[in-house]
C-alpha cells in the first residue's frame, strides 16, 4: 500500500456531516478500502461501513459525546482525526469478535488498524499525520449553523432540536416525517440530497 500524506491530499471538508461512502475517501485509499470490505464479505462477516469522511462539526459532536461518556469507542479531538481528511473508515462485522482477525489482515496488508489503540472498528490508510495537513478545516455556513444548533442540545434534546432545525430546511414536511429522516437517514437519501443541494451547494 503506497502512503499518501494529508498535505498531498488536502483537507476533506465534504458537504455532508458524515459519510459512509467509500468514494468520500482519498483516491489512494479507495481500492484498498473496497478490498477490505470485499475480504470481510467473502469471509461471511457481513461488513458494514459506518463512517468514512466526517466534517469538523460531526467530529466535534462525536468528541463531545465521547467526553460525556455517551460513546464507548475513543474519538479523536476535532481537527486531529484521519476521518476529517478521508484517510479512515469505521467498519463493523458480525460477529464483532471477528474484528481482530479483520484488523490483523488489514495490518498485514500495510494498513493501520485502530484495535492497537482500543478502536477496533477503525481502519486507516497509512501516512496520515496531522502536522502534514496543509489546509486547516474551514467550516462552511452549514457547519457553522450545525455547530450553533448543537449548542442547544442540552436544553431541548438532540432529536427534537434536529427536527426543529430540519423543519427550516424542509418546511413542507410533518414533524413525524422529519423525525423519521433523522432516526433513519438511509431511508430518506433523496430528501437529504435535496437539503444538501439547496443549502450546501
Amino acid at each position: 500500500m503506497k502512503k499518501a500524506s494529508a498535505r498531498e491530499c488536502g483537507s476533506r471538508e465534504g458537504s455532508l456531516s458524515l459519510s459512509t461512502s467509500l468514494n468520500a475517501l482519498i483516491p489512494e485509499f479507495r481500492p484498498f478500502a473496497r478490498a477490505l470490505v470485499d475480504a470481510a464479505g467473502a469471509a461471511g462477516l457481513m461488513p458494514r461501513v459506518t463512517s468514512t469522511l466526517r466534517s469538523r462539526a460531526e467530529q466535534e459532536r462525536l468528541y463531545r459525546h465521547y467526553q460525556q461518556g455517551l460513546q464507548t469507542l475513543p474519538v479523536a479531538p476535532p481537527g486531529t482525526s484521519a476521518h476529517e481528511y478521508g484517510f479512515a473508515l469505521d467498519m463493523v462485522v458480525s460477529p464483532m469478535e471477528a474484528l481482530t482477525d479483520v484488523g490483523r489482515w488489514w495490518e498485514s496488508n500495510g494498513g493501520v488498524w485502530g484495535g492497537e489503540f482500543h478502536d477496533p472498528v477503525h481502519f486507516e490508510y497509512p501516512g496520515f499525520a496531522l502536522e502534514s495537513a496543509a489546509t486547516p478545516f474551514e467550516p462552511s455556513l452549514y457547519d457553522k449553523v450545525l455547530n450553533f444548533a448543537i449548542s442547544f442540545v442540552p436544553l431541548v434534546g438532540e432529536t427534537q432540536l434536529a427536527v426543529t432545525v430540519l423543519g427550516f430546511f424542509l418546511p413542507g414536511l410533518s414533524q413525524s416525517t422529519l423525525a423519521d429522516m433523522i432516526e433513519n437517514p438511509l431511508l430518506h437519501l433523496e430528501r437529504w440530497a435535496a437539503v444538501q443541494q439547496q443549502w450546501i451547494g
